[in-house]
Parts: structure tokens; sequence; C-alpha cells
């Protein structure tokens, strides 16, 4: 099991019970990487289904992501 909290307290009991700690950036890393593998899997997806609705779904989520990664740069 993995915790990330910025909890002192908690981090000690979740670590004496055996589970590993992430920094918040880890975690906000990891939650990124998984949300492009699920955009991915959409888009495999999407070209063999040729589903409108998804694709413009998955275009407007592609947009987010940018400008997301440009207010954090």
């Amino acid at each position: 099991m993995r915790v990330a909290t910025s909890d002192a307290a908690e981090q000690m009991i979740v670590m004496g019970h055996g589970a590993l700690r992430m920094s918040a950036d880890e975690f906000r890393q990891e939650v990124l990487e998984v949300q492009e593998q699920i955009r991915h899997r959409l888009r495999e997806q999407n070209k063999k289904q040729k589903n409108p609705a998804m694709k413009q779904a998955l275009m407007e989520k592609n947009h987010e992501k940018k400008v997301a990664q440009k207010q954090d740069d």
C-alpha cells in the first residue's frame, strides 16, 4: 500500500503498518501518467469504433491538459 499525505502523524501510523510513503510530486506524476494511459487506450478504442462523441471528448481533454501544462510552466 502507498500513501500520499502531508500529515506527519498519519505518515507515521501508516508507515508503521507497512505502507510506503510517496511525495505529492510523485503522486501527481503518477496520476498524470495514468491519465495519459487511459487517454491512449480510449484513442485506440475510438479509432476502432470511430465514435465521434468520444473523439470530441478526447480532444477537449487534450486541450485541458495543454492549458494545465501552460499554467504549471
